[in-house]
């Protein structure tokens, strides 16, 4: 995702959504659905913040594993890249992006006490003082997040994620019960 190479890929998930680039983003959310961080990584990157806060609520019911948090470690690190700025600036209006501030806090209650978890903390103590961060309806929504949200389903995306997600805890329990007999 931060490779040089993916600069028109992360161009098109980042810009106000067309019927193609909607097409692109359910296409590349599905394809990642087998890993959760990455799929959050794209709800990100495509200003996708309520369909990230439902993913990052859904973080409780996998199984955490240390390869987990060490996604979850790089995602952070992903997030004080230049790529994310749009993210951290949105940051300043969260009123208009409620379910990006939840979904940072989210990410920091999964994290242990590490390095990332004090940098996303000193990140979301950044977040203006004295403002709602309750959603204000007289509030425009990030610019492209209304439209994404109109013209992707994301109900279903969020079931094949989960259904995914399911599939893969299945794969692996097998193997802990071998290592248990």
């Amino acid at each position: 995702l931060t490779s040089s190479e993916l600069f028109d890929l992360r161009d098109e998930v980042k810009k106000t959504p067309t019927e193609e680039s909607c097409i692109m983003f359910s296409t590349l959310f599905r394809s990642w659905s087998h890993n959760a961080v990455a799929t959050l990584s794209l709800c990100l990157l495509a200003q996708a913040y309520q369909p990230a806060s439902q993913l990052v609520r859904t973080f409780g019911d996998l199984d955490i594993t240390v390869n987990f948090l060490t996604e979850i470690d790089r995602l952070v690190q992903m997030i004080e890249s230049p790529i994310f700025i749009h993210v951290r600036l949105h940051l300043l209006e969260p009123h208009r992006c409620p379910h990006l501030v939840t979904t940072l806090y989210g990410i920091l209650l999964l994290l242990p006490q590490t390095g990332a978890f004090q940098k996303l903390h000193q990140r979301l103590q950044c977040i203006p003082s004295g403002v709602p961060v309750a959603p204000n309806s007289s509030a425009q929504p990030v610019l492209g997040a209304s439209q994404l949200l109109s013209i992707v389903n994301f109900d279903e995306l969020q079931s094949h994620f989960s259904q995914v997600q399911a599939r893969h805890t299945l794969a692996t329990r097998p193997s802990y019960h071998r290592l248990a007999a």
